[in-house]
Parts: structure tokens; sequence; C-alpha cells
């Protein structure tokens, strides 16, 4: 084959293996956006209890960051 399949074929292979730079990046973003939602639904939380936040005011933020993890997580696969 020509060298511009090979190193196509190379580039290929090597962004499937699970050391790539892109598999460790996306992982890095997953953990760091798990731990703010999880910051996040504690804060809410928190309000709820001290009657700063109605029920629906905390269930629309929850939803919110769901649709975004979701939406994020689409486009990040």
């Amino acid at each position: 084959m020509s060298k511009a399949i090979d190193a196509w074929n190379a580039t290929v292979q090597g962004a499937a293996q699970a050391d790539s730079l892109s598999v460790i990046l996306s992982s890095f973003y997953v953990i760091i956006y798990l731990i703010m939602g999880a910051m996040m639904l504690i804060a809410a939380y928190k309000s709820w209890r001290k009657s700063k936040l109605d029920y629906d005011e905390a269930i629309e933020l929850v939803a919110r960051w769901l649709c975004l993890m979701i939406f994020s997580f689409y486009y990040l696969t």
C-alpha cells in the first residue's frame, strides 16, 4: 500500500489503543464532570433542606445536569 494509507492505518490503530491520549483525556473529563455533578447535587440537597430551594427548583437543577451529561457524553464518544 501507499505510505499515506499505511500512516492512516497506524493512526487509527493508535487511537483505538487503551493507552492513547484521547482515551486518557476523555477519562479525565468524565471523572471531573462526575465530581462536579456530585458537588452540585450535594449543594442542591443542602439548599433544599434549608428551604432556600423548593422541590421543583431542585429537580430542575438535577434535570439540567443530567441532560447536559447525556448531551456531553453522546458527543464525547
